[in-house]
């Protein structure tokens, strides 16, 4: 699974979903996959997102095993899953409620059963400010930090990509704080329960956890009016269409003035 270049979050879920499928299908190897008992493992999910997840995990380990000649197709990438209903998503986290949370951890002792709470608040000041995903953040070691040039060499993302990313002073001003105690920059990991916690005892409530603050770092970029090319690189977000959607970027003044040039001027 190394070799599917998935940040190590992913990649257990990959081996996971893997297992998982050849446990349903009664597979032994990659050629007993066929596509009725697949489709048939994947319409038991317990909803459509998890079920399209799950093929596209199946599908890359597929797609691994069509280049070294285990398989002659892949059978996932036929199967259409019925698509996820469009939900609410995440709450968007304001500086004011994230400045809020730090001053709530700032009071409360170190001496935390499992993680300090100045590690975690280290730990949501870095994904504000950096816009990370939780997976990618997990997965940074401190050779990718390069802190002279102030740039976050990211080995893969979500995609499967390697990205060199510009980090703020709020970011460079967490990491120099850190201490080298691990290859990986933040090799302690938080659970939801955790950050929800952190959130409603400094009275910041609403949905969602780790992605708020990803979602209020964009935030906070489209209404300082960075144009969306430049938000979608510091984001990485492939598609600037789901950016477009999902972070209201439509009320950037840099969009309203291109409008503008598509009008004929009839009544």
């Amino acid at each position: 699974m190394a070799a599917l270049n998935y940040t190590p979050v992913h990649r257990r879920k990959c081996v996971a979903t893997v297992l998982e499928a050849y446990t349903a299908s009664g597979a032994l190897e990659p050629r007993g996959l066929v596509a009725p008992a697949v489709e048939a493992w994947l319409d038991q999910q317990p909803s459509p997102k998890t079920a399209a997840n799950k093929r596209s995990y199946l599908g890359a380990y597929l797609d691994f095993c069509m280049a070294h000649g285990l398989v002659d197709r892949n059978v996932a990438r036929g199967i259409r899953t019925k698509r996820p209903r469009p939900g609410k998503g995440a709450d968007v986290i304001r500086p004011e409620q994230l400045q809020a949370v730090l001053v709530h951890l700032a009071g409360l002792s170190r001496g935390d059963k499992r993680h300090t709470a100045v590690y975690r608040g280290q730990v949501y000041r870095f994904l504000w400010a950096t816009m990370l995903r939780i997976s990618e953040l997990h997965a940074i070691t401190w050779d990718e930090i390069d802190l002279e040039c102030g740039v976050l060499r990211l080995a893969h993302d979500k995609a499967r990509r390697a990205d060199a990313i510009p980090l703020s002073e709020e970011a460079m001003g967490v990491l120099r704080t850190m201490p080298r105690t691990s290859e990986r920059v933040f090799p302690v990991q938080i659970s939801h329960h955790t950050v929800h916690r952190d959130f409603e005892a400094a009275g910041v409530a609403g949905r969602g956890a780790f992605h708020r603050l990803r979602k209020g770092g964009i935030t906070a970029c489209v209404e300082a009016g960075v144009p969306v090319a430049i938000l979608a690189k510091l984001s990485r977000h492939a598609n600037v269409s789901v950016l477009v959607q999902s972070y209201y970027v439509p009320a950037d003044p840099t969009l309203r003035d291109a409008q503008r040039a598509l009008r004929l001027g009839v009544a």
